[in-house]
């Protein structure tokens, strides 16, 4: 049985990310801050700042699924937390990084020559987000000396959307449904990360995208 970490397991979609790795019989801890709003998830509690982490606790994981998400205003932290990261792994085999980054990093067609946070008419209030977590993204796949995927969601990642069960697993570039639209709901995001987890052993260094169907 694999052993997963998941930090910011009490927020939207690390909660939901809990909850589908439970049901898959995954040996799950959660790492979380506030401890009281983690007990509701029954699963063992890691009670530590993710700053705060050190190799010797996330060392027995397989794999440490990172759903960090940083409050308006301190966007910043999209870039010091997987620079933290990032240090405490490099040069360990294990675990790997499931790192859950934005859309703003997906390429817009083959040529790669424009992302999604280079896009006119994006909401102001995202931009921040999206400019600090390409900026974290561009980083990270420089780095060769340690193991992590990194996990992009389409445009609109719904909070309130039904849970299908179907999803498609892309790369790099923003990917559409097949009703022409880039959606997918938190419930099915979820599914989509433990589905790569589940079926696809071996991937590493690479960008995965997941967007409804």
């Amino acid at each position: 049985m694999k052993k997963v970490g998941v930090i910011g397991a009490t927020g939207k979609s690390g909660s939901l990310i809990v909850k589908e790795l439970v049901e898959n019989n995954f040996d799950v801890t959660a790492i979380v801050r506030n401890i009281d709003k983690a007990k509701h998830l029954h699963v063992a509690i890691l009670h530590k700042d993710l700053f705060e982490l050190g190799y010797d606790d996330i060392k027995d994981f397989d794999v440490v699924i990172n759903a960090f998400n940083a409050p308006i205003g301190e966007e910043a932290l999209h870039q010091s937390n997987l620079q933290h990261l990032s240090d405490i792994l490099k040069d360990q085999p294990a675990p790997q990084l499931y790192m859950l980054g934005g859309a703003g990093s997906l390429f817009l067609d083959d040529s790669r020559s424009k992302r999604v946070v280079e896009l006119e008419g994006l909401p102001p209030f995202i931009i921040p987000t999206a400019q600090n977590e390409v900026k974290a993204y561009d980083k990270l796949v420089t780095r060769n000396d340690f193991n992590w995927i990194y996990f992009c969601p389409p445009l609109n990642l719904d909070p309130e959307g039904e849970t299908t069960g179907k999803f498609m697993v892309s790369g790099d570039i923003l990917t559409m449904d097949l009703k022409g639209n880039s959606y997918i709901s938190y419930g099915d995001y979820a599914k989509g990360v433990v589905d790569v987890l589940l079926n696809q052993p071996g991937t590493n260094h690479t960008t995965i995208s997941i967007v409804g169907q």
